[in-house]
Parts: C-alpha cells; structure tokens; sequence
C-alpha cells in the first residue's frame, strides 16, 4: 500500500472493498429492502471514514473491512 492516503491505488482499493461488500451483503439478504437498508448502512460507514488522511488510520480501516469480508464469507 502506499504512503499516500489520497492515492489512485488506496482509491482502486477502497472501491474494491465497497463493491464486494455490496456484494457479501447481497449474498447473505434476500428481500430487497432489508439490502437497500444494509447498503445504505454500508455506504455511511464508507462515507464516515472517506476523509482520513493519515496513512497507519487508512491502513487500519482497510485491515477491518477485509478482516469483516474474511469473517462473513466463512460464515
């Protein structure tokens, strides 16, 4: 990763993780407003921690999403 917080490839990184947890989550919910709720949920939680600047808190938020990504598709 590098040490740039606002970098085209921590931006490729976080649309990734964005996307496949939109995905995990439409592979778990069946009805379509319970996943509209959960996206929208997912979406603040991707909109709250947009602006972090410092690269270790950049990196500590990624290490979660994926270790939540990890935990949830061996469920």
């Amino acid at each position: 990763m590098s040490a740039l917080p606002f970098s085209p490839e921590n931006r490729k990184i976080v649309m990734l993780l964005y996307r496949r947890s939109l995905k995990l989550a439409g592979d778990w919910i069946n009805k379509r407003d319970h996943l509209r709720s959960k996206a929208l949920e997912i979406r603040a939680q991707f909109e709250l921690h947009k602006n972090i600047g410092n690269p270790k808190e950049l990196n500590v938020s990624i290490t979660w999403i994926q270790f939540y990504e990890l935990k949830a598709d061996n469920l």
